[in-house]
């Protein structure tokens, strides 16, 4: 993902992780690599555009916290990237509705 990034827009923040690095999981390592991939592209786009918005010098690192339970492993990305403004927060989910209803003959 930061390789992606890096093409994209010439640079990529750094990655920090922290926590239960060494925790042992049973998965299908495609799915979680997949997951993993898709979040930080997502960080790192954020962070980005977000220094070239607030015209910052310095890129925010992303911070990767893997957090082991009982029975599961918690995994958080958390990037500096400003977020989702309020007035847009209601219509997040919009798309997935617009297409839901697409695919079940129309709107009602």
């Amino acid at each position: 993902a930061g390789t992606m990034a890096f093409q994209m827009y010439g640079d990529a923040p750094e990655v920090s992780i922290i926590g239960a690095t060494d925790s042992v999981l049973e998965f299908i390592p495609y799915h979680l690599e997949y997951i993993c991939t898709e979040l930080l592209k997502n960080s790192f786009r954020a962070a980005l555009e977000h220094c070239y918005v607030t015209k910052a010098s310095i890129l925010p690192m992303i911070e990767c916290l893997i957090v082991e339970g009982p029975h599961e492993l918690v995994i958080r990305f958390s990037d500096r990237g400003g977020g989702i403004p309020l007035e847009d927060r209601r219509n997040i989910f919009r798309c997935s509705l617009v297409f839901f209803f697409l695919l079940h003959g129309g709107f009602p």
